[in-house]
């Protein structure tokens, strides 16, 4: 069949499905769909025309391959998390939970770093505030405030996926923050503030900026 110029390779119709064939950096590739018009194997054809020339191109520079969102939080959780605060620690646990029932076992099914886009975190957002962390729906909807934490954390662990070049860009950036609820500021006192600065003595990091803070 003729080749036309708005899609890759050829596209061959057989009955009710069609065959999508085209070269990718010398390796050949074919796909049948069925039960798809021309246009949706068109859209295929391009879709994943593109996703394969980038793996190529990531090849050839010796860049990692694409990676699930499973294993970008299997690979947080043992590099990154041991390095914080035990308190710091435990708050990004407890993110990467709601996380897990989300991306991986519940709405998108594991996907590709690659595919994720902030469209994904926007659901994630709005799927969160109704939803606890193992992914059971929530009688009552969770603050402003503490989707707005689960956000700074994702937007962390992508930009590590960044950092480790296992994509390109940070999709959380892309999407604003919620509002959080005005609370009223919690004054303690200065016994308090001292316990508070012995219980940051172990990380001295934690202990100056909390002295600065003070």
């Amino acid at each position: 069949m003729a080749r036309r110029s708005d899609y890759p390779g050829s596209i061959e119709q057989r009955g009710d499905s069609f065959r999508v064939r085209f070269s990718v950096g010398g390796k050949r590739y074919r796909y049948t769909l069925r039960h798809v018009t021309r246009e949706q194997a068109e859209q295929f054809a391009n879709k994943k025309h593109g996703e394969l020339q980038t793996r190529a191109g990531r090849e050839e520079l010796g860049l990692p391959q694409p990676v699930t969102f499973s294993a970008l939080l299997s690979r947080y959780e043992a590099e990154e998390l041991p390095g914080l605060a035990p308190g710091a620690r435990a708050a990004y646990r407890d993110s990467l939970k709601p996380f897990r029932a989300f991306f991986v076992t519940g709405e998108l099914g594991d996907p590709l770093l690659e595919r994720i886009q902030a469209a994904h975190i926007k659901q994630y957002m709005s799927w969160r505030r109704t939803h606890g962390p193992h992914g059971k729906k929530r009688k009552k909807s969770l603050s402003a405030r503490t989707v707005a934490k689960d956000q700074a954390v994702l937007h962390r662990v992508f930009a590590y996926a960044d950092e480790l070049e296992l994509r390109e860009g940070n999709p959380v950036a892309r999407v604003r923050p919620p509002k959080s609820d005005p609370r009223d500021p919690v004054i303690i006192s200065d016994e308090e503030y001292e316990r508070l600065l012995a219980e940051c003595s172990g990380d001295e990091m934690l202990y100056m900026y909390t002295l600065f803070i003070g």
